[in-house]
């Protein structure tokens, strides 16, 4: 389970990734994962997905989620997968208190990369392709800054709570 850039990695670890140890886990809990760098060819673990995104979070907006969610699903036609949409949400929903502006906060909405298969990364708007060093040392020109964080309330902590719960219960066996 992780949130944010934890989100990427818990959504990431379902997936195989040939340069790295493989970990089954029971299930994988992605809140506002960043999706701005994709698997092209995700290939499922098998784990369960649970991906929860706010409605209007600037930072990994819920459309760019769902749809490489919609992706990992269409290539992988077994995994079991939930999405929710928490409506009127923002980033980071699930701490309490006011929403809050984050000026230097680096956003990547607006960009898509694939990890190829060989390593290198393909930026998708140009078709560029480039090893893994160049991309990373390039990243600062793709950045906007500012996004909106936080806002949440303890009846929608208590909500999200309830569709984590919910999930894990229905997809672990008890014994």
């Amino acid at each position: 389970m992780g949130v944010s850039k934890g989100g990427f990695c818990a959504l990431h670890a379902a997936l195989e990734q040939p340069w790295r140890r493989q970990i089954r886990f029971a299930f994988h809990i992605s809140l506002v994962p960043p999706v701005h760098f994709q698997m092209r060819h995700p290939k499922a673990l098998g784990g369960p997905i649970l991906l929860l995104v706010g409605e209007k979070d600037d930072f990994t907006p819920a459309k760019n989620a769902t749809a490489y969610l919609n992706r990992i699903c269409a290539l992988n036609p077994h995994l079991h997968t939930e999405t929710h949409v928490i409506a009127g949400a923002s980033h980071a929903w699930e701490s309490t208190g006011e929403l809050r502006w984050l000026a230097q906060a680096e956003r990547y909405d607006h960009c898509l990369f694939y990890l190829e298969d060989d390593g290198q990364i393909t930026d998708v708007q140009t078709g560029i392709p480039m090893a893994q060093d160049a991309f990373y040392a390039s990243m600062r020109r793709y950045a906007r800054l500012g996004a909106h964080y936080g806002g949440g309330t303890p009846k929608l902590f208590q909500e999200t709570c309830q569709k984590i719960l919910h999930f894990i219960q229905g997809v672990v066996p008890l014994s």
